[in-house]
C-alpha cells in the first residue's frame, strides 16, 4: 500500500492481543472469548483533510470518470423514452396535488407533488419536464451509490485505487 504524505498506513484483521476495557479490565482477545479475534482499526484518517488536498475539475474528473459514465450512459438510455407514452394515473394525481400544496397527504409524502410543480413551473405541461427530474434524480444515486461502494471497498481491503 502507497504511503500518503501525513496520512499513516490502515491496519485491517490486525489481531488484537492485549485490550484494557473500562468496563471489565484487561482481556486477552486470542483466548477462547466471546470478543472477535479480529477487529478493524484505523491508525488515521485514509484521507488527507480538505485543505492538503488538490480538488481541481480535471483531478475530479479523473478520479469519477468511469460512475459520471456510468450515470451518463443510465441518463441516454432514459431521455428517447421519456416522452414515448402518455400520462400515467399517478403522474396526473401528482400535478393536481401540486396545483393545491399541503405539508401531508394521505396517499402520499409532499415531496413528489412539490417535484410536480416545479417541474410545471420551469418546463409547462410537458411530459418530458415532468419525466427528466426523477431521470437525473435516478443518474445521481448510480453516482453516489458508485461513491459509497468503492469507499467501502477501500475501507475493507486498503487499496487506495478501489
Amino acid at each position: 500500500m502507497e504511503e500518503l504524505e501525513g496520512v499513516s498506513k490502515v491496519w485491517l484483521a490486525r489481531p488484537l492481543e492485549n485490550v484494557y476495557c473500562e468496563a471489565s479490565g484487561p482481556r486477552n482477545l486470542n483466548s477462547r472469548d466471546t470478543a472477535p479475534k479480529y477487529a478493524l482499526q484505523l491508525d488515521a484518517p485514509i484521507t488527507p483533510p480538505t485543505s492538503q488536498r488538490d480538488i481541481t475539475t480535471a483531478s475530479f474528473l479523473r478520479a469519477n470518470g468511469f460512475l459520471l459514465g456510468l450515470a451518463a450512459l443510465k441518463l441516454l438510455l432514459h431521455l428517447p423514452l421519456l416522452h414515448r407514452y402518455g400520462y400515467h394515473n399517478d403522474e396526473l394525481y401528482f400535478l393536481a396535488c401540486g396545483r393545491h400544496f399541503s405539508f401531508g397527504y394521505v396517499d402520499h409524502p409532499p415531496f413528489v407533488p412539490w417535484m410536480a410543480r416545479v417541474a410545471t413551473d420551469l418546463f409547462g405541461a410537458s411530459l418530458f419536464g415532468l419525466r427528466i427530474i426523477p431521470a437525473l434524480a435516478g443518474c445521481s444515486a448510480v453516482f453516489l451509490i458508485g461513491l459509497l461502494v468503492r469507499r467501502i471497498v477501500h475501507e475493507l481491503t486498503g487499496d487506495l485505487h478501489a
